[in-house]
């Protein structure tokens, strides 16, 4: 190991040394660096071009052009109904001899071409590596024709960060914090019931269960659905079939009641009194010809059913209440 930035009695600092640090700080490519004006390119006319002041950054290398200055850089005439492309470069050289570096800015003529122009060749290379002539785009120049139609800059501009530029990033660094623990704090530390441990993968696990339960419940409706529908055909079949009919028969007073051929009914007997014998079931049938068959599950003493003839149900109600009658016709 070897000190750099120390005092040794004897000179002792290269300059790839430097140009490493820089590359540390900017990085191993070219840069323009965000100070002056920025090697900012002009057309003057359709053979010049001047380039302003600036400092450059390439491989490590620095170069600049003076403040106040400007350099200019004369354009080969184009050719009427031809096209050409162009490069500007900072053009880095090392004598042989005496290891003198030296980097000008340097212009590249292209080859005219109808159409789609190709960049013209230039000297790549590696100065750490020992190259003694290396090229290092700057811009690219477009012509039509005997005119300048763009110049277009190749390398970025960057800067170097300030102690605003530090603050800057410090607040937002701060408010991101601070918004993550607002998120961690709203999302909590309650268990979600998945199996991931991680906030999306816990979303989305639970978003699969929404989906398969969302899914179930179109196949249970889905099958309430079919069920309804059997439900409602048998009411459909049935209806006429199953029915009931309410009416009151008054105290010492007979009471008739028309049923149908065929049918089978049941009939309840109940008097507003706790006596059983205005309380009573039967169950009653008639045949093809309307004759009646009367069955008495629960005999009500003052309440007699008996066929009146032509499918006519009579009911005598022997008691001193009226008595309610509830036929419900079953078949």
């Amino acid at each position: 190991m070897k000190i750099i930035t120390g005092y040794r009695a004897e000179p002792h600092i290269t300059a790839q040394q430097d140009r490493n640090v820089n590359m540390g700080i900017f990085g191993s490519g070219t840069y323009i660096v965000d100070m002056g004006s920025k090697m900012a390119a002009t057309v003057v006319s359709a053979n010049e071009i001047t380039i302003a002041n600036g400092l450059l950054v390439a491989e490590g290398c620095t170069a600049e052009i003076e403040r106040g200055t400007s350099e200019s850089l004369e354009i080969a005439n184009g050719s009427q109904g031809m096209l050409r492309t162009d490069l500007i470069v900072a053009r880095y050289t090392k004598a042989s001899g005496t290891g003198v570096e030296d980097m000008q800015l340097a212009v590249i003529t292209g080859t005219p071409a109808a159409s789609n122009p190709a960049d013209p060749s230039y000297n790549t290379g590696s100065i750490a590596a020992g190259d003694t002539l290396v090229d290092f785009p700057l811009y690219k120049i477009s012509l039509n024709g005997i005119s300048i139609e763009t110049v277009t800059r190749i390398p970025s501009i960057v800067s170097v960060a300030k102690t605003s530029d530090v603050s800057a990033v410090s607040s937002a660094l701060s408010t991101l914090s601070n918004t993550v623990t607002t998120l961690s704090n709203k999302i909590g530390n309650t268990a979600m019931g998945t199996v991931a441990t991680t906030v999306t993968a816990a979303i989305s696990e639970l978003l699969t269960k929404i989906n398969t339960l969302t899914s179930n419940l179109a196949t249970t409706n889905t099958n309430l659905n079919t069920q309804k529908g059997r439900i409602d055909t048998l009411v459909s079949k049935t209806s006429g079939l199953v029915s009931f009919d309410t009416s009151n028969v008054a105290a010492n007073s007979n009471g008739y009641r028309q049923l149908v051929a065929l049918g089978m009914y049941l009939v309840v007997v109940n008097g507003a009194s706790t006596d059983n014998g205005v309380r009573g079931m039967y169950l009653v049938g008639t045949t093809t010809g309307n004759a009646l068959g009367i069955k008495a599950i629960s005999t009500a003493g003052n309440v007699t059913l008996s066929d009146g003839g032509s499918g006519l149900l009579k009911i005598a109600n022997a008691s001193s209440v009226t008595v309610r009658l509830t036929i419900i016709r079953v078949y």
